[in-house]
C-alpha cells in the first residue's frame, strides 16, 4: 500500500487542489487519510482506480462513433445509409458508389 501526498496526488490525476476540493465536497473523488494533525495523503491504489472510472465514462470522441459504424455494416444499404446515398439505387449504381469508395480509402489512407 502506497500513501501519495499532495504533489504526487498531483502528478497522478493531474486535477489541480481547488478542482480536487470541488470534486471531494460532492463526493466524486477519493478524500485523503489523515496522517497527522496536519498532513494528509490519499492511497495510491484509490486515486488509480478512480482515474480508471472517470475514463470508462467518458464520452466517446466522434472518431470512435464513425469507426464503431463502419465496422457493424452488415450490408450495402447500411453503407449507403451512412454515407447518405439514396438506397434506391440500380445494382450498377451500388457498384460504382462501392468502387469510388474503395479507391478514396486507397488513395486517402496510404
Amino acid at each position: 500500500m502506497h500513501i501519495a501526498r499532495e504533489a504526487e496526488r498531483r502528478a497522478i490525476t493531474g486535477v489541480p487542489p481547488s478542482t480536487r476540493y470541488e470534486l471531494q465536497r460532492v463526493g466524486q473523488a477519493p478524500k485523503p487519510i489523515p496522517l497527522g494533525r496536519k498532513s494528509v495523503g490519499w492511497l495510491v491504489e484509490e486515486l488509480e482506480e478512480w482515474i480508471a472510472r472517470r475514463a470508462q465514462q467518458r464520452k466517446p470522441l466522434p472518431i470512435d462513433d464513425a469507426v464503431n459504424a463502419l465496422e457493424n455494416i452488415n450490408d450495402r444499404n447500411t453503407l449507403l445509409n451512412l454515407l447518405r446515398v439514396p438506397a434506391n439505387l440500380s445494382e450498377d449504381d451500388k457498384l460504382r458508389v462501392g468502387a469510388a469508395l474503395a479507391k478514396a480509402t486507397a488513395r486517402l489512407w496510404k
